[in-house]
């Protein structure tokens, strides 16, 4: 996986956009989408990586997650120090989301 983990989050976004046929709508609409849509892909990741994620860095992970001031970049760069497996996690946790949001089953 990329280490530059933001961008590979939304070339991700951009390609769910593109497989579930969404690619031609009103550029406002697709940019709100592609926004939302990064939101929940974050979320997604961040719940798999807390499950990974040793007991004692919690804390300071729920505190990262908090600052106004850090950057996606931040917060994959404390997961990647912290969760061992963090590349293994990672693309399951894409992986699961892409089979949700395409409705893979």
């Amino acid at each position: 996986m990329p280490t530059n983990t933001p961008q590979t989050l939304e070339a991700f976004v951009d390609k769910l956009i593109d497989e579930k046929g969404l690619s031609s709508m009103a550029d406002d609409v697709l940019k709100q989408m592609k926004e939302d849509l990064l939101s929940r892909v974050e979320d997604r990741v961040n719940a798999e990586m807390l499950e990974t994620l040793p007991a004692d860095r919690v804390e300071s992970f729920e505190a990262l997650l908090n600052e106004e001031s850090s950057s996606g970049d931040d917060v994959a760069a404390f997961l990647k120090e912290h969760v061992p497996n963090f590349d293994e996690v990672l693309a399951n946790a894409l992986m699961g989301f892409r089979h949700t949001y395409l409705n893979l089953g």
